[in-house]
Formats: C-alpha cells, structure tokens, sequence
C-alpha cells in the first residue's frame, strides 16, 4: 500500500526517526501539534477548532468550529478533500476510553485503505472478498466484527471457517499466525484486522 500522508493525533507519537523514514506531509489533528513540536516536527498544517494547539507555535493551520465533528473527523475530511488519502493514522490509543473507542469508530467509518498504527498494534479494515496479509510467522493477531461479520480464514492457529464476528460478541482475539501468508476473507460485513507486528497487504 502507497501512503500519502501521516495522520497525528493527540495520543502517543512515534519518536522522529519514523516521521524521517516515512517521508510524507504530516497533519496534526489539534493538540498533536503540540507533540510534534517536542518532537522537532513541524506539520505541514493544523487541523481542528484548535483549542488545544498552543497558538505561540505559528502553525499552518485551518480553523474549523463544527463542534458537531471531532477533530479527527475535520481532519479525515482535510485529507480526503485534498488528495491525501490513504493516510498513516498515530495517537488513536490516548485519552479516555471513551476518546480511544470514538477514535476506532471514526476510523472504521473512513477506513479507504488507512493503517491505523497504535504501537504496537498495526490496524486495518477489511471488507473485499480476500485479503492476503504477509507477516512474521507466529504473529499475534486479532479479527473483530465490528459491528459483524462472516469471515473465513487460512494461516492462522485457530482458523475460521465461516463463523460470525460481531461486537458485542463473539471475535478472534489474540490469535496467532502459523505461516508467513494469512489470508482473510471475509463473506460479509467488515473486520477491524489488528497485528502486533508490520504486515502487508497483496
């Protein structure tokens, strides 16, 4: 997957070195901004009602008031307005839980071939027909419905054959992977794929 910009938001960020490796514009949902400047990265642009963003630091930003959408959602709708999408997705995990559960709700609604990256858990959606993932072998990894799904699957330790993943309810958590090849397919629905190590998809 080709990404085209990074996406931080007010959770924990990666050290300078991987915004260095990825080379991509990146975008700070608010507060995240604050982060990235201890970090010495300065975002192409800030996004939010920038409450958070400590205005001394002269930012390029865009104000949006909506208060009826989160930043994150401002700034998913900034990425896709001007071409950036699919977007390296950081700081989903920080906050409250009920701020980490809306940050996967607003991820899921905008998957468009996103990588939610929350170390060290590596995120994605999956709702085409097949997926193939390429990851160490012996990799733990979790298949969630959310909110269901019907999904088979062949690589795994306990592999699906069909059965149905919903959330409230029954999912694959903390499964392992027993090849370097896994492949997922999913019947029905969408999965939310999480996987302690970097994978690829073909």
């Amino acid at each position: 997957m080709t990404y085209k910009s990074v996406l931080c938001l007010s959770g924990e960020l990666p050290q300078k070195d991987f915004f260095e490796k990825m080379n991509l514009p990146v975008i700070a949902a608010d507060g995240a901004a604050n982060q990235l400047h201890a970090l010495g990265i300065i975002p192409h642009i800030v996004i939010g009602d920038l409450d958070s963003v400590n205005p001394s630091l002269n930012l390029n930003s865009l104000h949006i008031q909506d208060q009826n959408r989160c930043d994150f959602e401002k700034s998913m709708e900034y990425l896709d307005e001007e071409g950036l999408l699919p977007s390296v997705i950081l700081g989903s995990s920080g906050g409250d839980l009920d701020h980490i559960l809306n940050n996967i709700n607003i991820f899921m609604l905008n998957s468009q071939g996103n990588l939610l990256y929350a170390p060290p858990l590596y995120g994605a959606v999956f709702s085409t027909p097949q997926t193939q993932v390429i990851l160490p072998n012996h990799t733990k990894i979790s298949i969630l419905g959310l909110p269901q799904a019907r999904v088979v699957t062949q690589g795994l330790e306990w592999d699906l054959t069909g059965q149905k993943l919903y959330f409230p309810g029954f999912n694959s958590c903390l499964n392992r992977s027993k090849s370097t090849k896994v492949s997922i397919q999913v019947l029905e629905g969408q999965v939310l794929f999480l996987a302690h190590e970097f994978f690829l998809q073909k």
